[in-house]
């Protein structure tokens, strides 16, 4: 019978090695001669083929306690299993859901597959793959259940790992903001990002469909689904990467334009895996070029536009710096080349054109500029060339030069032409030139030396008064350089204080008393000894360190000005010139108001004297700062009144209170009626606006009784006293104050 059992067994296809199933065991029982039973040898083999079993198996009661199990069972859980209820053998959550599934077998239900997880006695987890069958008594009765086992813990762990490595790359592939999908063999879609379809409820409905189905969802056209159904089987073909430009139409009308790549990937034994495809939104490129292939020509004369521009000047359509270079090194090449002809450079920079500009405003401006690249123009030959080099500078390359004389000529002439009066928007405006001028000379190593020594003849044109030209030396260069170190020791003057300032007393004209100082610095040089103002104030303007060096005075000025003061004395005013650059800066006000609190000086008594070009700039920060610095009860004077390029509106704008009228109309009010009405002007409007006048450079007793007769209010000069150093000031008061006691009074 034994022999008729293995046969049954082959026959079927059943082996020892694993527990069968109910049906496996029904065709078994069937095969054999249910006649004569061969019950023990049956049984016998049956113990065999459960107890040799790899995977655990164990029945249950209907308690849910165990009744038994096989060696793999009892390896695993303990010679003490049996007996113990299943719900020790899992964690609560699984055991849970162990006791739904029991019952549905207690019901007549075969349960196949289910994975479970068991924990060993040592809490170590376990995952099977478990059979679950009902187990009958003699009378037929579901008593028991069976659960046959596989254990698959190294599978689930393998398996888990592969779901976080795919959750990382999930994450990665989801923040390309490229279009991405991954395809299987069918072309159904594996796996999209957002940057391919946006919207999460359609990317995760697409999972698992094909493009065809896609499309139709969409409402995209089925050409596209075809098309790249097309380049699929092209890329597997090929077995590598394929390329290809798609357009669609958006459910909003507009239409994109794709490039697409699909790269396949096969197993190692070749067979396909899966697809991976990308793709890059061309759709503005797209447009640029089909706009750019039907403008071919359009394109060609933009281009020869843009040539053209990047060689001239945009506002007067005259060469600029890059295409007078290039014609300048042309022109070095051919002196050094040949015994000919030579050239020369004229570099011209408009005089006070910033304060027409400031005061006119920009486009009026900018039409000034225009006007004049007009009359150089007119003044040159063809073969010349004139350039704008940026702002107000303009040069002029003139070749050939037979003589050196046409270059001083031209350097006349332009000047000429430019003193007759421009009408600009209205405004009849008179301007002058600094002219540098520069011969051309084989020696020169390139065009930036040439234009680098006219630039120095014109600055030194612009030193003499400017409205005219100045021819290089190269004795120019060396003061040049000289100016540079003179900076050099400016900056190491400012830090260890060889700057001096000098006290020139103010008069009150009415009372002929002295009512204080304007404070004048002066630069104590190690070598060349005490230099005015004008050897180093435009230099400390132009470097920045005039902020540094006029905080040094209003704070020496101040701090002099308390020594200098009895008790119970009335404060003499104290005037400070501050550049406009100080105005630009955010902390002049906080600056200021910390200096007089630290020294404990009277605001009232301090003036601050201020260049028209500071108030023509027309800037509602800079009016601001005055409005504060004026509630703090510093007094503000334009310095130089008279000089500058602008309507007399702006002294209604801000809060100025003095007036100081410019020494040159001073000087020449006596012999020319001109400068006296102007004079008179003045003073008359500065009355009109409640404005007090003062007025400087006075030298002779009848510029003094002509003044008083005028109006004026105050006045200083060499005639009443010239500037004072700190020791000499103290003998000075004392006469002041011998002559009539108790009448030092501050402006105003």
């Amino acid at each position: 019978m034994l022999t008729e059992v293995q046969r049954q067994l082959d026959r079927l296809g059943l082996s020892a090695d694993s527990p069968p199933s109910v049906e496996e065991w029904r065709a078994f029982l069937a095969a054999l001669d249910t006649s004569s039973p061969p019950t023990e040898t049956l049984a016998s083999w049956h113990h065999q083929a459960v107890e040799n079993s790899p995977g655990p198996l164990f029945v249950m009661n209907r308690e849910g306690r165990v009744r038994g199990g096989n060696l793999a069972f009892l390896t695993l859980f303990g010679r003490g299993s049996p007996g113990r209820h299943y719900e020790s053998l899992c964690p609560p959550a699984e055991a849970a859901r162990l006791t739904e599934l029991i019952t549905r077998v207690f019901e007549g239900e075969v349960l196949e597959g289910i994975s479970v997880e068991f924990h060993l006695p040592d809490g170590t987890p376990r995952f099977m793959l478990a059979h679950l069958y009902p187990s009958r008594g003699g009378d037929g009765r579901i008593d028991g259940c069976i659960l046959a086992c596989t254990d698959v813990t190294e599978r689930h762990r393998k398996a888990e790992a592969l779901e976080e490595r795919y959750r990382s790359y999930e994450t990665i592939l989801n923040a390309v903001p490229a279009p991405l999908a991954v395809f299987d063999r069918q072309q159904r879609y594996l796996f999209c990002n957002p940057s391919a379809i946006a919207n999460d409820e359609i990317r995760a409905w697409v999972i698992g469909r094909d493009d065809f189905e896609y499309c139709a969802h969409r409402g995209f056209s089925p050409t596209l689904a075809q098309k790249r159904r097309e380049q699929f089987e092209a890329a597997v073909r090929q077995r590598g990467p394929i390329f290809w430009e798609e357009h669609f139409t958006l459910p909003d009308g507009s239409v994109r334009h794709m490039l697409r790549c699909l790269n396949p990937v096969f197993s190692a034994g070749g067979e396909l895996d899966l697809a991976i495809g990308y793709g890059l939104d061309i759709t503005d490129r797209k447009q640029a070029l089909e706009e750019l292939a039907g403008l071919n020509r359009e394109l060609e004369t933009v281009n020869r536009r843009l040539r053209h521009d990047a060689l001239h000047d945009a506002l007067t359509g005259l060469p600029n710096r890059t295409l007078l270079r290039d014609r300048l090194e042309q022109a070095l090449t051919r002196v050094r080349e040949t015994t000919g002809p030579s050239f020369a450079v004229l570099f011209l920079d408009t005089d006070r054109f910033k304060m027409i500009n400031d005061s006119l405003g920009h486009p009026a401006g900018d039409a000034l500029l225009v006007a004049l690249a007009g009359r150089l123009q007119a003044e040159l030959r063809p073969t010349d060339t004139v350039s704008r080099l940026g702002g107000d500078e303009f040069t002029l390359l003139l070749e050939p030069l037979e003589e050196a004389s046409y270059a001083r000529e031209v350097a006349e002439r332009i000047g000429a032409a430019l003193r007759q009066p421009f009408v600009v928007q209205g405004h009849e405006l008179l301007v002058s030139a600094s002219i540098g001028l520069v011969l051309g000379d084989p020696g020169y190593e390139s065009a930036t030396a040439v234009l680098r020594d006219a630039d120095i003849a014109m600055y030194r044109a612009k030193a003499r008064g400017g409205a005219g030209y100045q021819e290089f030396t190269p004795e120019m260069r060396e003061r040049a350089v000289g100016r540079i170190s003179l900076e050099r020791d400016l900056r190491r003057a400012v830090r260890q204080r060889e700057l001096r300032v000098l006290y020139q007393p103010i008069v009150a004209l009415n009372s002929r008393r002295m009512v204080g100082f304007e404070a004048l610095v002066r630069w104590q040089h190690p070598v060349q000894g005490l230099l005015p103002p004008s050897a180093f104030i435009e230099l400390a303007e132009e470097t920045g360190l005039i902020l540094d060096l006029d905080r040094w005075v209003l704070r020496e000025a101040c701090a002099q000005m308390l020594a200098w003061r009895r008790p119970g004395e009335v404060p003499l005013g104290l005037c400070v010139n501050f550049s406009g650059r100080h105005f630009a800066a955010p902390d002049v006000y906080s600056s200021l108001a910390q200096v007089l609190d630290e020294l404990g000086f009277e605001p009232r008594a301090l003036k601050l004297e201020l260049t028209e070009g500071v108030l023509l700039q027309h800037s509602q920060t800079i009016g601001e700062t005055l409005a504060r610095i004026r509630e703090l009860g510093v007094g503000l004077s334009i310095d130089d009144f008279g000089t500058g390029y602008s309507s007399l509106g702006y002294l209604q704008s801000y809060p100025v209170d003095t007036l100081k009228i410019d020494r040159s109309f001073i000087n020449r009010m006596l012999g020319s009626e001109e400068s006296a009405e102007l004079v008179r002007t003045i003073i008359t409007m500065a009355k009109n606006l409640r404005l007090r006048v003062v007025a400087e450079g006075i030298e002779f007793p009848a510029q003094l009784e002509r003044l008083r007769a005028l109006g004026c209010d105050y006045v200083q000069g060499y005639l009443l006293s010239r500037p004072l150093s700190a020791a000499d000031v103290p003998a000075y008061l004392n006469r002041e104050r011998a002559a009539r006691p108790g009448e030092l009074l501050q402006p105003g």
